[in-house]
Parts: C-alpha cells; structure tokens; sequence
C-alpha cells in the first residue's frame, strides 16, 4: 500500500558564531519510505550588536542563571520574531506552516563523560524558549534536539546524521560526511543496500 505524508515545516537555526537567526520554509513528502523535500524560502535575520554581544557574555563560564534564564525568553522572542518576518517575506501565510523546529542558541556544550567525576552528566545546554515561538507565532513548535539526543547517550547533534543519512547515503558507495561549525561532526555513511 503506498503511503503519501505531506508536511510544511519552518526551520531555525542559529549557530556558534552568534550572528542571527537563518530561517527556512521547506516542503517535506513521504512517499514509501523516501523523504523528499523542497526550499520554499530562506532569511538570515541578524542579530543586532547588543544581542550578540549579550549572547557572548552568556556563554562564558562565569555567566550567572538570571542573565541566561531572560536571554531564554528573549531569544524565544527574536526566534519568533525571525520566524514572522520570514513567513511575510516568502508570501505564505501562518496556516501554510505545519510545523516550527527549533534548534536554539547553544551556549554550553559538554558531551563527555567524565570519570573522575560521578556528579558531573554530559550535558548541554540551548536556550531560544519553543513556548514563546508556538505563542507568538501560533504555530506548534518543537525543539530540544541536542538534549534528547544527549539523553541517549549521544554528542548531541543528532541533526546533521539524520540529514546526511536521510539525502546522501548511496546503494553504490559509502560516504564520509563533515558538518564544520562551532561544533564539528563526522557522518560515517556505509554503502545501503
């Protein structure tokens, strides 16, 4: 029985370099078990120098929790606000959007078990609230990617495989996949058969 899933999705993302947010509308459809997709449009929103710069102070070790919890909210904010404009600017409306995933800003990142530590969690740690993006926007949102991915035991960028797995694996050959950003990853893709 052949199965057919259509779905809208509006991506964000904001990376290490802490510059703005990029923003993608792109079309997803199932059909049998292959993922096809499409970009309907894309912004980058930057960041204003304030924010950036707030963002930097937050990053380091010493940042203290009522900084980090309001750059939470506010973050939500600019997402969403990113989000707004980019949907105005591709002449789609609100309803024509499924979905939003959010990836969020990650201002601590610590995947590694540490021994000599048996308080210490591989952790990591995204802010840019998803409830602010669903209020303002009015679109369901889902994030907590990284976290998830840490909670089973991974390195917390579970994004990049699944894309490389689900666009570029191959029947005829095995491919080596290098996603360089803040946080580098290697995608070790064996020949599918």
């Amino acid at each position: 029985m052949e199965t057919n899933t259509r779905m809208r999705v509006c991506g964000i993302m904001s990376g290490t370099s802490l510059d703005g947010v990029d923003v993608a509308i792109v079309d997803f459809e199932e059909q049998n078990g292959n993922i096809d997709f499409n970009l309907v449009h894309f912004s980058t929103v930057p960041y204003s120098h304030q924010l950036s710069e707030r963002l930097r102070s937050i990053v380091q070790p010493s940042s203290q929790s009522p900084d980090i919890s309001s750059m939470n909210m506010l973050l939500g904010d600019v997402f969403a606000n990113a989000v707004n404009t980019t949907i105005q600017k591709s002449g789609l409306s609100h309803e024509d959007i499924d979905l939003i995933s959010s990836h969020g800003q990650t201002i601590y990142h610590d995947p590694i078990i540490h021994e000599d530590d048996s308080l210490h969690q591989p952790s990591t740690l995204q802010i840019g609230d998803i409830s602010v993006i669903a209020e303002k926007t009015g679109i369901p949102t889902i994030g907590d990617f990284r976290t998830r991915d840490i909670a089973v035991g991974g390195q917390g960028a579970p994004l990049v495989p699944f894309v490389d797995y689900t666009l570029l694996r191959s029947e005829h050959s095995g491919r080596i996949l290098v996603n360089i950003g803040g946080i580098s990853n290697l995608t070790v893709l064996k020949k599918s058969l």
